[in-house]
């Protein structure tokens, strides 16, 4: 339980206005919700007894690190590829698939229709990175537009002071 008032302590810092809405704000932050909820639902297990770690580990390993897999990769693949940045909706589709995957895997956990939630987790899971690939695969197999190769950095002109 206090590792969940530590994360949603560092909530507190997030809430910035409309710029919390860009895609590239709100993924990270959605992954803090995800780890919060996840150290308080494996707390609750624990202090009362009930089954809800499974549920927890669920919320912190779909929802927590594939968001920040996902994230990462959404940044950091096209970049080491030399192209800029997606503005696409593929991305926020592709995040609220993963969240939405999370809640009914942990959710499977809680319920007495446990099979269907967990199917309708893992369809979701696949599809959800199903979408990366199908936007990503070109950028990361094909050539770098600037023609260099792997993850060459750009070479910046040196500057005279």
């Amino acid at each position: 339980m206090a590792a969940a008032a530590s994360v949603f302590n560092l909530l507190n810092d997030w809430h910035v206005g409309r710029a919390l809405f860009q895609r590239w704000v709100m993924i990270p932050y959605l992954v803090y919700w995800c780890m919060a909820l996840g150290y308080a639902t494996i707390g609750l297990g624990l202090l009362s007894g009930g089954h809800f770690n499974s549920a927890g580990h669920h919320l912190l390993l779909l929802g927590a690190l594939g968001l920040s897999i996902l994230i990462v990769m959404a940044v950091a693949g096209r970049m080491h590829s030399g192209y800029g940045l997606d503005h696409r909706r593929w991305l926020p589709l592709a995040a609220i698939t993963l969240l939405v995957a999370a809640v009914l895997r942990a959710g499977a956990n809680l319920s007495s229709a446990y099979t269907p939630l967990l199917h309708s987790a893992a369809t979701l899971w696949l599809l959800a990175w199903g979408i990366y690939l199908a936007y990503s695969w070109k950028v990361l197999a094909g050539p770098r537009p600037d023609g260099l190769a792997g993850c060459d950095e750009a070479q910046s002109k040196p500057q005279n002071n």
